[in-house]
């Protein structure tokens, strides 16, 4: 909705303060499951319960832009950033909760006590956003619309993953502890599959997009709608084809860079998803807008139609881009940077493997073709729609052979194990 009324960078920022703290809900259940099992009583009932009205509380008020931006008029801005402080404070009850009551090693209640001062810092932003949002609604201030609100909206989320990564790579390095023994490991089997539910979800968005538009009998509309539905499903075979099946072969067993790195490519894919998504619907859009222009209706598009086909025509070749370059990155954090390289060559025949240079170099070119659809389609969506099919459907066949080149490798010897429980003993090899 917010993408389809503002097809701008406006739109895009408003796109980003939305999504990413939405995502970071879902991610935060996610992690607090996947280390800690809470006694099914009542109290914990009724947190799961607020943090499903929270959650629905956010979501229903993302609106369009007109309409959040201003703050003057309308309380919808007030009320989803008021929404995300009150979660922050619900997670940071869970989360002292675990220190008070754990039953559990020392690195429970550390892990706990940290996440909730990271909450805590975090609420700091989703107040502001709420007190400026609240300061021109009830004052009546900046009457021509009023950004900040949002922007504090994403650096709330976007602070909230800087002080995670500062935790992982220069507070816990200074502390000159090991990283298991502050930290509980994930559950890795469940974790996978909420991520795969994630991805789904994310991929059914994309569905709905096509699905819930306006009909027209047009060809370019059928054929926009099919090749559509084509393309997410080939994306959704790129994601598990370039994913591995089990635990033991995943970026979040390998290594603390990896498991971020994953976890960053797999929010930021899932968000070209849903763009990938919304230019399929504005294309639609267009279609049964320039049949209503025929029986001389009124018009809804924010643009002219040439300069609104054209953004659409740039926004999905950027997003089906961007999403290919997230796949390589999963890819990437999965086999880590010293074994994805090593693939280019043979050790034993000390000689370069050719296929991995053809097929990366092929990859590479579908990916850059992409970006630059908007130039080479122009105005022409239904060319548009085709060019993008044509280069999922390209990819499919490039990455399938390529697989067999980047797979992944064994299970690593010191990794965390599959298990929530703590584990405060450092792992060591027993490889000599």
């Amino acid at each position: 909705m917010i993408i389809k009324h503002a097809p701008d960078l406006e739109g895009l920022l408003y796109f980003a303060s939305c999504y990413f703290p939405s995502v970071f809900i879902w991610n935060e259940k996610v992690g607090y499951d996947a280390r800690f099992a809470p006694d099914d009583n009542l109290f914990h009932r009724g947190l799961e319960l607020l943090h499903l009205v929270i959650l629905g509380t956010v979501v229903s008020h993302i609106r369009e832009v007109s309409l959040m931006k201003m703050t003057s008029e309308n309380a919808t801005t007030m009320i989803f950033a008021g929404a995300l402080f009150v979660e922050c404070w619900v997670h940071v009850k869970k989360y002292f909760d675990v220190v008070h009551n754990v039953d559990g090693g020392n690195e429970a209640k550390i892990n706990a006590r940290d996440d909730a001062y990271r909450k805590m810092f975090v609420s700091v932003f989703y107040c502001i956003a709420f007190a400026l949002a609240g300061w021109d609604f009830f004052g009546h201030h900046n009457l021509e619309g009023n950004n900040l609100p949002i922007i504090f909206c994403l650096i709330g989320s976007s602070s909230e993953h800087a002080v995670a990564l500062m935790e992982a790579f220069v507070i816990i390095p200074a502390r000159k502890v090991d990283h298991h023994e502050v930290r509980v490991p994930l559950n890795l089997e469940f974790t996978l599959h909420r991520f795969a539910e994630w991805v789904m979800l994310m991929l059914g968005e994309s569905i709905l997009s096509l699905l819930v538009v306006d009909i027209t009998g047009t060809v370019a509309y059928y054929a926009t709608l099919f090749w559509g539905i084509v393309s997410v499903t080939m994306l959704q075979y790129l994601y598990y084809r370039s994913n591995p099946h089990e635990p033991e072969e995943h970026a979040l067993r390998r290594s603390v860079v990896g498991g971020f790195g994953f976890f960053y490519s797999i929010i930021f894919y899932s968000a070209s998803l849903i763009l990938v998504g919304v230019c399929y619907k504005m294309m639609l859009t267009v279609y049964f807008e320039e049949e209503e222009a025929g029986l001389h209706r009124v018009l809804h598009l924010p643009l002219p139609f040439d300069e609104y086909k054209q953004r659409i025509s740039s926004m999905y070749g950027y997003a089906l881009s961007s999403s290919l370059v997230f796949l390589d990155a999963m890819l990437l954090s999965h086999l880590g940077a010293r074994e994805f390289f090593s693939r280019f060559y043979y050790r034993r025949r000390g000689r370069p493997n050719i296929k991995a240079f053809v097929f990366s170099a092929m990859t590479l070119s579908t990916t850059i073709l992409s970006l630059f659809c908007g130039n080479i389609c122009g105005t022409n969506l239904v060319a548009t729609s085709l060019f993008g099919l044509t280069l999922v459907v390209f990819q499919v066949l490039v990455r399938t052979q390529a697989m067999k080149i980047f797979w992944f490798g064994e299970e690593k010897e010191c990794a965390w194990p599959n298990v929530t429980e703590a584990r405060s003993v450092p792992c060591k090899s027993t490889t000599p």
